[in-house]
């Protein structure tokens, strides 16, 4: 290393838990909430997301932040409602009413180890309504943004 020059260690992203999921088809969207069919992992750093039941479980304890993306090409006047539930507790995104139903939820939070978090979807009565398929059309995604201190994984 030569004067003047600066050396960055490399960042391993296997240890930040990261995750990306889409859905493979197209999900019937009801007036009760639903978790979003996210089944389609395009990425998972950590392997805390599982595709059978479409929920990431944080492995440590600290700061975390989450989006959820989705639409509907439902040809009629109607309201798609996102949301984001971390472990009983359900935090609503916007809501957009227009031929083309979308939702969008954004949530920073702290978690602790074994927390779980899910995208959750829903619409307003009487219009009937599913979700468009692919990661164009619906993400949900999610990172571990800050560790608490003493509180890294031992693999």
């Amino acid at each position: 290393m030569g004067d003047g020059e600066v050396t960055y260690p490399k960042l391993d992203l296997s240890a930040i838990p990261a995750f990306l999921a889409t859905n493979s088809s197209g999900q019937s969207v009801g007036t009760s909430e639903a978790a979003l069919q996210a089944n389609t992992e395009i990425y998972d750093n950590a392997n805390n997301y599982n595709t059978g039941t479409y929920t990431f479980t944080a492995p440590d304890t600290g700061l975390y932040e989450f989006f959820v993306i989705a639409s509907a090409n439902n040809g009629s006047s109607s309201r798609l409602i996102t949301g984001i539930k971390v472990n009983s507790t359900t935090y609503s995104g916007t809501q957009t009413t227009d031929t083309f139903g979308s939702g969008l939820c954004y949530l920073q939070i702290a978690l602790t180890a074994g927390d779980t978090v899910q995208a959750v979807v829903s619409k307003n009565p009487n219009v009937t309504m599913s979700l468009n398929s692919g990661v164009a059309n619906v993400r949900f995604f999610g990172k571990r943004v800050a560790q608490t201190a003493n509180t890294k994984s031992v693999a």
